[in-house]
């Protein structure tokens, strides 16, 4: 199998910046990640959101998963002081 990633991803996560939906992680990063990065203080103009693992058909039509990403991913949650 083909991969571009390593097998594993691991991340770690401050319990403070995990947010109940999308539009508060997007509010959080144009506030808290991206203040000045551009010239009008919103989002750029384009941002990855990665919410499984990649498909695709392109060679022969035959459907390949995972190709694009890790086989697992592990996050690891720290509590706020």
């Amino acid at each position: 199998r083909a991969q571009l990633l390593p097998p594993v991803h691991v991340v770690f996560l401050d319990q403070a910046k995990i947010y109940k939906g999308l539009s508060e992680g997007f509010v959080a990063l144009k506030n808290e990640v991206l203040p000045g990065d551009n010239e009008s203080g919103g989002l750029p103009s384009a941002v990855g959101l990665h919410s499984g693992p990649s498909k695709s058909a392109d060679i022969g039509q035959v459907l390949v998963k995972g190709v694009h990403g890790p086989g697992r991913v592990v996050a690891v949650i720290i509590e706020s002081a």
